[in-house]
């Protein structure tokens, strides 16, 4: 990630090599919301999803889980899959 960024950033060329200059400037932004999206999905195992805001009458609209957090469900739950060796 930091290498595709900092070769961007210490980039030299002449107005010719400027589109290869900003692959690199995508290519570092986007690893860098890789980074932003695995944050973000250990903040949601661990604390849950935000409150929920949906239609309570609503019977398919309905939180699972009485607002467990995905982390608590995984620990709670067997799965079949936990004891195949």
């Amino acid at each position: 990630m930091m290498q595709y960024l900092f070769q961007s950033m210490n980039f030299r060329g002449d107005a010719a090599s400027k589109p290869y200059r900003d692959l690199l400037q995508g290519v570092g932004t986007e690893e860098i919301s890789h980074v932003e999206l695995i944050g973000t999905t250990i903040s949601r195992l661990l604390d849950g999803s935000p409150a929920y805001k949906g239609k309570k009458t609503d019977p398919v609209d309905q939180p699972g889980a009485k607002g467990a957090t995905p982390l608590k469900i995984a620990l709670d739950t067997s799965n079949i899959h936990h004891y195949l060796v």
